[in-house]
């Protein structure tokens, strides 16, 4: 017996056995369940298995092209580690951008360029996986958030029932991916709950938390909605530097219906890591990537990394938008004899 589904968010529709809408029922009870985020994915990657027969699987948040492991199980570490890496999330992105035959956010191994792709060349063949699917969790606003990636052994395995059951399946893991990144960060989280009333879930402190709300509401006034951005709230005097604040979009948080979460952080602390935030203040004072090589004593190719990474985590185009955005934050600091006077407008 089967049923008949929209497929991949698309007017065509397919029909799926009633295993499958098992799973996917199984799948929906798990996330409305009071469990910890981590232990739901677990538990949700452990039900896809009925549909398909996966050896090895993995979840990751993505945040600005870093991708950081949530659940990881039959990889090696060093296919794990290519899985955590911004050139797996580019590739998968392409092709997913590409591809004619991807459901939803949803693709096969099958459908990745073999000539361009490396992480299925390289590191899963090698390995002996021959099939696969993956999902690539998005926001309102097309950037990722997060991935899954199943491998099996057997190319047949991956079926159009099983990617399309890990489509519909999408949603449910991107809101508990988003719970996971949340909790994992050490920041302030604002929930705004169904009757649109802002509570502090989680950081903060008795000292920062009533300025840290005035911010808070005082943005969302400005921004008149919930979709999901990122702003820089440069200081207002009453704190030493600039805050960065996070509107995510989640429907539950911690098991509980919500409107939306709101994460505000320190612009100048967690934006970038130490090693890129001496290369921004060099950045900004205008040496070439040279230059910055040997200021630090590291490769070129290490110093281009770094660069491409602060672009990506700043979501800037170019060196001087960064160096703007950095100033803005509070970044740029006296960097010895190369310091210059940088004017932001």
């Amino acid at each position: 017996m089967s049923s008949t589904i929209a497929a991949g968010g698309a007017a065509k529709a397919m029909r799926v056995s009633q295993g499958a809408l098992a799973t996917m029922g199984s799948v929906a009870a798990i996330a409305s369940s009071g469990a910890p985020a981590r232990d739901r994915i677990q538990h949700v990657v452990q039900t896809l298995h009925r549909v398909i027969p996966y050896v090895a699987a993995h979840v990751a948040w993505i945040d600005r092209g870093c991708v950081t492991a949530i659940h990881a199980n039959g990889y090696s570490e060093e296919i794990v580690n290519r899985f955590s890496s911004r050139d797996w999330v580019r590739e998968a992105h392409v092709a997913m951008t590409h591809s004619r035959n991807a459901v939803g956010t949803t693709l096969r191994q099958q459908d990745l360029p073999e000539q361009s792709n490396v992480t299925v060349l390289d590191y899963l063949r090698p390995a002996g996986f021959k099939e696969g699917i993956t999902l690539l969790m998005k926001e309102t606003d097309g950037s990722l958030c997060g991935v899954l990636n199943l491998s099996c052994c057997d190319p047949g395995e991956a079926t159009e029932e099983a990617r399309e059951v890990v489509n519909q399946a999408g949603p449910t893991l991107t809101n508990l991916v988003r719970e996971v990144h949340l909790a994992d960060r050490n920041e302030s989280v604002y929930v705004i709950g169904t009757d649109g009333r802002l509570t502090l879930q989680q950081g903060g402190s008795k000292t920062d938390d009533s300025h840290h709300e005035s911010l808070v509401r005082d943005q969302l006034d400005r921004l008149g909605t919930l979709q999901p951005s990122v702003t820089t709230i440069p200081s207002d005097g009453a704190d030493s530097g600039a805050y960065e604040m996070q509107v995510v979009a989640l429907t539950s948080f911690d098991g509980v219906a919500v409107r939306g979460v709101v994460v505000i952080r320190d612009a100048g602390e967690t934006l970038l890591s130490p090693r890129e935030i001496e290369v921004i203040r060099l950045v900004a004072a205008g040496l070439t990537n040279a230059q910055i090589s040997e200021e630090l004593g590291i490769a070129r190719r290490t110093v281009a990394s770094h660069v491409e990474h602060i672009l990506t985590r700043m979501g800037v185009g170019t060196r001087t938008a960064a160096a703007v955005l950095a100033a803005q934050s509070g970044l740029l600091v006296e960097v010895g004899r190369h310091r210059r006077t940088l004017s932001v407008t």
